[in-house]
């Protein structure tokens, strides 16, 4: 018999993973993806959108004020606690948050104490038109018990995000749903 974390891990191998490579997939301004996967005390975000609803611009910073923009977005994100509103009750904290980009520089992404030395200006990155940001959020939840939703609150800190299209797998539910600025609840 197998069990739900085993049917859970299942599950999560037959979604997609956010990446560039997913040429396939319409790359739609205004629209981004989350992927929802609850598994026992770790609840597991995995986000993907074109920069341009993120920053204003979907290519590597061409300048100090651009560099600034993808710094202040990997801050944002590290405080996922502020963009993903779990079930208070659950008692859930982000605990890692992996950020990548084909036109980003990845020392732009990282947190500001994990740099040693100025990041090289010369890096180099995939050129695109139409890139993308993924993210994955890992929290820990205390009382996964009581988890019953995410209240998403992206949509108030990126006004250029109109839809959100939502995966969520979790040990008593497998659905979709697509969130908007007037719906950013997510229940299971």
């Amino acid at each position: 018999m197998k069990t739900p974390t085993l049917l859970l891990t299942l599950a999560l191998t037959a979604l997609p993973v956010p990446s560039v490579a997913h040429a396939a997939k319409p790359h739609v301004h205004g629209v981004a993806t989350l992927q929802v996967v609850a598994d026992g005390k770790t609840l597991e975000l995995r986000f993907e959108s074109p920069l341009e609803n993120l920053v204003g611009f979907e290519r590597g910073p061409r300048n100090d004020k651009e560099r600034q923009q993808i710094r202040d977005l990997a801050a944002k994100w590290r405080q996922s606690n502020a963009l993903f509103a779990p079930t208070t009750e659950a008692q859930c904290k982000a605990r890692d948050v992996t950020l990548t980009s084909a036109v980003i520089e990845p020392t732009l992404l990282l947190p500001a104490d994990a740099l040693v030395a100025t990041p090289s200006k010369n890096v180099p990155v995939a050129a695109s038109d139409h890139a993308d940001l993924n993210a994955i959020v890992r929290f820990h939840c205390d009382n996964p018990g009581a988890l019953k939703g995410i209240d998403v609150r992206l949509f108030s800190a990126y006004s250029r995000l109109r839809q959100l299209n939502v995966e969520i797998i979790s040990a008593t539910k497998q659905s979709a749903v697509k969130l908007t600025p007037a719906q950013t609840l997510i229940k299971w």
